[in-house]
C-alpha cells in the first residue's frame, strides 16, 4: 500500500474503534448511570482520588492565578491539611501528580469534578486499547478485526475493570506500556531514540510506582527480543543495542528527576515499606486451586490477580503453543510471566518489596492480548488436529471448575462455560467449513471473524456484569454522583465551620472515628488527625507505635485515639462527637460542650456536638528541659505519654539546656527524677467468659466475636482510663496475605458505672498480612470519668486460640494537668503568620528554653532566628523544635520540597542531552541506519 492507502486504512480503524467503543461504553455501563452513580470507588476513591483531584485543580488553578495576577511562579509545597501537615508533591505524586491527564482538571470547576473524574476513566480505557492497537500496527499486524478485538479485550480486562476503575490511575500502565514498547522496537530498528526517551520521561513523572513496574517488564521484553533477533553468536552488537537503550532511559529518567528525586527522597523512609513481611515460598492453597475460576471467568483471584479470559484467548494460546516452530517469542514471554504469577517471590519485587501482589499483570493481559491479535487469522481455520487439543483443554478447565465451584455453577459460572462451548462450535464450523474450502470466499471469512468478535464482547459484558452487577443505592461499593459531588466536606468538617468562625488562630480538630471523612480536608482546608495516603514518611507512625496508639496501619490513622496528652500537644483545639440524646459524652479530658448543629449531608441531617479544649496549646510552645532517647526507650507506653507533657524528647544531647529524664547507673535505669509518673495500675477481674476458656495467658474462643467481660475492683476519680493489651498473637488467619481486616479487628466496649458507655477498635495483624508492621502492644483509651467503677468487654474476631502476655487496665489521674499545659504555654510563639511554604512568629523568653513547633519534622524545613539560620531539631518522635535563649527572638520557617530543586537541575540537563541527541539525529542525515549506528558510536562504545 502507498501512504495515502495506509494513511486511510489507520484512519478507518480509528473511527471505527472510536465507535465501537462508545457504543459498548453505553452497553456495559447504562445501568450504572441510570441508578445516578459515579465511578468514585466507595473506599479509596471517596477518600483518596476524588479529594486529591479536586485538591490538584485548586492547586493549579491557584498557580496559573499567581502568574497572570500577581505576576511570579508562586507554587505552594507544603499543605497542613494533609495529616499533620505533609508535602505536597510526593504525598499526591501516586494519584495525580505528574499524570498528564489530570493536567486537564485546571480547567474544571470543583462542581463538575465528579463528571471529570468518570470520563476520564472512561477516556483512560480508550487511549489503553488505542495504545494497544498502535504497538499492533507497528509490529505489521495489519487485520483490524483482529487488532480491534485484541484491543477490547486489553481495554475491557479485568485488571482494568477491577483495579482502574476502583483505581482510575492504574489504568496509565496500559497506555504507557505499549508506547514504550514502541520506542523499544525503534530503537532495534535503527531509528531515532527520541521517542522511546519520551516514554521513559512520560512514565518517571507520572507514576514512580509503576514507573518502576512498566521497567521491569521492559527489560524482560528487551532482553527476549535482543537474544531474538541477535542471538548469543552476536553478542557485540547485543551489547551495543542494550547500551543504547539503558543511555536513552537514563536521558528519560533524569528528564523527570524533578518529580521522581523528591519522591525517592520520601520512599527512602517510607513507614510502609514491608519489612515486617514474612517470606513465601508459594502462595496459600486457595490461590491455585481458584487460578481456572479466575482463568475463564470474571472472578477476581487473591493478590490481586485478574484474568477473566475470554474462549477466543483461550483457544489462541492453545493454538500458539500446537504451532511447535513458531513464535518462539511470543511462548517464552508467556512462558516466562506465567511463572512470575505462580510465585510470590516475583509478586513482591514487582511490588517494591513490599507484599507479594500481581498489580504487575497489566504486562501480562498486554501479551494475552497481543497474542489473539497474531494467532487470529489460523484461529478461524487451524487444523482438526489442533481443535481436538484445544477442545481437550476446554474440557478439562470447564470439568475442574465444575467439581470444584459447583455451588456456583448454576450462576454466572454456567454463562462462562456456555460461551466456551460455543467458541468451541464456531471453530468446528469453521474446520469443517475450511475443508470444503470455502475459506476463499471473503463473506464466509468475515462471519467467521464477526462471530469471534461478537462472542469477545459478551465475555466481556459478563465480565462487566461480574464487577459492577450492584447497581442497588443501598449496597453499592461506588458512591452516588450527589454525594460524590457534593459530601467531599465531612460532617465533622462542617461542624467545625460552624463552631469556628471568628477564631483565626492555627488548630487541629479531632473527632470520633464513625464521623471522620479520612483526607476530606483537603476541600474544607481545616487541620485535623487523620491521614490515608500510601506513601508518608515513618515518623507518625513511629510516635503511634511508641505510645501503643490503635491506628490501622502506619499510612493509615483516623485520629489520636481522644488521648488528653496526644491531642494537646498536636494543637488539637476541638473535638467533634455525634449528639447523644442523653448528653452523656465521652470526650477527652478539659472539653467542653460549644454547642449542638444538625448537617445537612445529601442523603440525610447528622446530628454533631462540638467541644472546645479549654487547655489547647498553640502552634509553637515551650520546655523548660529536655530528655534523649535513650532515657525515652526505658518507658512504656503510658510514661512515654505522661514524659512528652514534661519534657521535650530530642534525639540528641543539647549543651546548655535543662536536663530531664531519668538517672543511669551502669546502665541500667536507677531512679526516676525531673519526669513524674502519676499513673496507677488498677486491679480487675474476669467476671463473664462468653464462649471463652482462659488458661494462664492463652484465651480458647469458641465463636467469632466471643468475649470475656472485665470488672475494675475499685473506683475511680477524675482519671483517664486505659486497657493495655501487650504481646498479642491470635490464631492463623485462612488469608493472611491479603487484607484479612475482619479477622484482625478487635472490639473493647467499656460501660462506667454512671451509664456512660465507649466502644473502641483496634487491629492486630498477623505476619503475612498487607498491614503487618510487627506490632503487638496496644493502649487503647476508654475515656476520661469524674467517678466510677468499669466493665469492659473485649472481643475476639474469630474462633481460635490466642495468647496475651499482659492484659492490664491503667488510670492517669488528671489534677496535675493543668498545671503542666500551663508550664507549657507559659512562653508560646505569637503573632503566627502563615504564608506560601512559611511560617514566622515572635517569642519572648525570660531563660534559655526549647521551642516545639506542632509540625511533622522535614528536612525540607529550614528555620532562621533573629536572620541566622539555625538546625531544627526532631522532637517528640514526630515534631520540630528550637533552642531559644532567653530574649525576644523572630523564627522565621521555609520549607522546600527535599530533593525538588536538584531534581530540576538534573531534570534540566536531561532536557539538553535529549535535545542533543534530537539534533545529533537529524543534522547527521542519512539513514536510519546511518544516523544511529553514529549516535550509537558516540554514546555506547565505551559501554561495550
Amino acid at each position: 500500500m502507498n501512504k495515502s492507502d495506509i494513511r486511510k486504512h489507520y484512519n478507518s480503524y480509528f473511527v471505527m474503534y472510536t465507535i465501537l467503543f462508545a457504543v459498548l461504553s453505553i452497553l456495559f455501563f447504562y445501568g450504572f448511570w441510570k441508578a445516578k452513580l459515579s465511578f468514585v470507588w466507595n473506599v479509596d476513591g471517596r477518600t483518596q482520588h476524588i479529594h486529591a483531584l479536586q485538591f490538584y485543580s485548586d492547586w493549579l488553578q491557584q498557580i496559573v492565578k499567581n502568574i497572570l495576577f500577581k505576576h511570579k511562579l508562586e507554587i505552594s509545597l507544603w499543605s497542613f491539611s494533609i495529616g499533620y501537615g505533609s508535602d505536597i508533591i510526593t504525598t499526591l505524586h501516586y494519584y495525580v501528580i505528574g499524570d498528564p491527564l489530570c493536567l486537564l482538571s485546571v480547567f474544571v470547576p470543583d462542581r463538575y469534578m465528579v463528571h471529570f473524574y468518570d470520563i476520564m476513566i472512561l477516556f483512560r480505557v480508550y487511549l489503553a486499547g488505542l495504545s494497544f492497537s498502535v504497538y499492533c500496527f507497528y509490529r505489521k499486524q495489519n487485520n483490524r478485526i483482529a487488532v480491534i478485538t485484541g484491543a477490547l479485550l486489553y481495554a475491557f480486562s479485568m485488571y482494568i475493570l477491577v483495579m482502574g476503575f476502583h483505581h482510575p490511575f492504574f489504568i496509565n500502565p496500559l497506555i504507557y506500556f505499549p508506547l514504550l514498547l514502541i520506542g523499544i522496537e525503534r530503537i532495534l530498528e535503527e531509528k531515532s531514540p527520541i521517542f522511546f526517551i519520551l516514554m521513559v520521561f512520560i512514565c518517571t513523572i507520572s507514576n514512580f510506582y509503576f514507573m518502576y513496574m512498566i521497567a521491569l517488564n521492559a527489560a524482560i521484553y528487551l532482553f527476549i527480543r535482543l537474544f531474538s533477533i541477535y542471538g548469543v553468536r552476536n553478542i557485540r552488537l547485543l551489547l551495543k543495542k542494550f547500551g543504547c537503550m539503558i543511555i536513552g532511559a537514563i536521558v528519560g529518567v533524569m528528564m523527570g528527576a524533578c518529580i521522581l528525586l523528591p519522591v525517592i527522597s520520601l520512599f527512602m523512609e517510607n513507614s510502609r515499606d514491608g519489612s515486617g513481611q514474612r517470606f513465601q515460598l508459594l502462595y496459600e492453597e486457595e490461590f491455585y486451586k481458584k487460578l481456572p475460576e479466575v482463568f475463564i471467568t470474571g472472578t477476581q483471584g487473591m493478590h490481586h490477580t485478574m484474568l477473566g479470559i475470554c474462549g477466543i484467548l483461550l483457544f489462541s494460546i492453545c493454538l500458539l503453543f500446537m504451532k511447535r516452530k513458531e513464535n518462539a517469542e511470543l511462548k517464552i514471554n508467556f512462558i516466562i510471566l506465567t511463572i512470575f504469577l505462580f510465585t510470590p517471590i516475583t509478586g513482591k519485587i514487582f511490588n517494591g518489596f513490599a507484599y507479594p501482589s500481581n498489580r504487575w499483570m497489566f504486562s501480562y493481559v498486554l501479551l494475552l492480548s497481543y497474542i489473539v491479535v497474531v494467532m487470529w487469522d489460523e484461529l478461524s481455520y487451524m487444523s482438526w488436529k489442533s481443535f481436538i487439543g484445544t477442545c481437550f483443554v476446554s474440557v478439562v478447565i470447564c470439568i475442574y471448575n465444575f467439581y470444584n465451584f459447583s455451588a456456583d455453577f448454576e450462576g454466572e459460572m454456567r454463562e462462562y462455560i456456555y460461551l466456551l462451548c460455543v467458541g468451541l462450535i464456531i471453530l468446528a464450523i469453521g474446520n469443517i467449513l475450511l475443508k470444503n474450502r470455502l475459506k476463499k470466499h471473503r463473506e464466509f471469512s468475515y462471519i467467521m471473524q464477526i462471530s469471534m468478535v461478537i462472542l469477545a464482547i459478551i465475555t466481556v459484558q459478563l465480565n462487566v456484569k461480574k464487577v459492577f452487577h450492584n447497581t442497588d443505592l443501598a449496597n453499592t461499593e461506588f458512591v452516588e454522583m450527589e454525594k460524590a459531588r457534593k459530601d467531599l466536606k465531612s460532617s465533622a468538617d462542617k461542624a467545625i465551620e460552624k463552631a469556628t468562625v471568628g477564631d483565626k488562630d492555627f488548630f487541629r480538630y479531632d473527632a470520633k472515628a464513625e464521623l471522620i471523612e479520612r483526607n476530606s480536608t483537603l476541600q474544607s482546608n481545616l487541620h485535623s488527625t487523620n491521614f490515608y495516603w500510601s506513601l508518608t514518611g515513618k515518623l507518625p507512625s513511629q510516635l503511634f507505635e511508641e505510645t501503643g496508639l490503635t491506628n490501622k496501619g502506619a499510612y493509615n490513622y483516623k485520629n489520636l485515639d481522644g488521648r488528653t496528652a496526644l491531642n494537646a500537644l498536636s494543637t488539637t483545639k476541638y473535638y467533634v462527637t455525634k449528639t447523644e440524646k442523653d448528653g452523656k459524652y465521652s470526650v477527652p479530658f478539659g472539653y467542653k460542650k460549644i454547642a449542638n448543629y444538625n448537617i445537612k449531608m445529601t442523603n440525610k441531617i447528622k446530628k454533631c456536638t462540638v467541644f472546645k479544649n479549654e487547655y489547647a496549646l498553640p502552634l509553637g510552645y515551650t520546655y523548660d528541659s529536655y530528655y534523649t532517647r535513650t532515657d525515652y526507650e526505658h518507658m512504656n507506653e503510658m510514661e512515654r505519654q505522661n514524659a512528652l507533657l514534661q519534657g521535650v524528647l530530642l534525639e540528641k544531647e543539647q549543651k546548655g539546656y535543662s536536663r530531664a529524664g531519668l538517672k543511669k547507673h551502669s546502665g541500667n535505669v536507677c531512679s526516676k527524677t525531673d519526669i513524674k509518673q502519676t499513673y496507677s495500675e488498677i486491679p480487675y477481674k474476669i467476671i463473664q467468659h462468653n464462649n471463652v476458656d482462659k488458661k494462664a495467658n492463652i484465651f480458647k474462643v469458641k465463636s467469632d466475636n466471643a468475649s470475656i467481660v472485665l470488672e475494675t475492683s475499685k473506683a475511680i476519680t477524675n482519671s483517664e482510663v486505659s486497657l493495655f493489651i501487650g504481646d498479642i498473637s491470635g490464631p492463623k488467619a485462612n488469608r493472611v496475605a491479603d487484607d484479612d481486616s475482619i479477622g484482625s479487628r478487635y472490639t473493647v466496649i467499656v460501660q462506667n458505672s454512671t451509664g456512660e458507655k465507649n466502644k473502641k477498635q483496634f487491629f492486630y495483624f498477623q505476619p503475612g498480612n498487607i498491614y503487618y508492621a510487627g506490632r503487638n502492644h496496644f493502649l487503647i483509651n476508654l475515656s476520661y470519668y469524674k467517678k466510677g467503677k468499669q466493665t469492659i468487654t473485649l472481643k475476639f474476631p474469630q474462633k481460635g486460640n490466642y495468647k496475651i502476655e499482659d492484659l492490664k487496665v491503667y488510670a492517669q489521674p488528671m489534677d496535675q494537668y493543668s498545671q503542666q499545659i500551663s508550664a507549657l504555654k507559659e512562653n508560646v510563639l505569637k503573632n503566627i503568620k502563615m504564608g506560601t511554604n512559611t511560617i514566622q512568629g515572635d517569642i519572648n523568653l525570660k531563660k534559655d528554653k526549647i521551642l516545639c513547633l506542632a509540625v511533622p519534622y522535614s528536612k525540607g524545613w529550614k528555620a532562621t532566628v533573629d536572620g541566622k539560620e539555625q538546625e531544627l531539631l526532631q522532637a517528640n518522635t514526630m515534631y520540630m523544635a528550637l533552642p531559644l535563649s532567653e530574649g525576644n527572638h523572630s523564627v522565621i520557617l521555609k520549607y522546600c520540597t527535599p530533593g525538588l530543586k536538584p531534581g530540576i537541575a538534573i531534570s534540566l540537563a536531561g532536557l539538553i542531552l535529549c535535545i542533543i541527541i534530537k539534533l545529533l539525529f537529524d543534522s547527521l542525515g542519512g539513514t536510519d541506519e546511518k544516523r544511529n549506528n553514529t549516535i550509537s558510536h558516540l554514546l555506547c562504545s565505551r559501554c561495550v
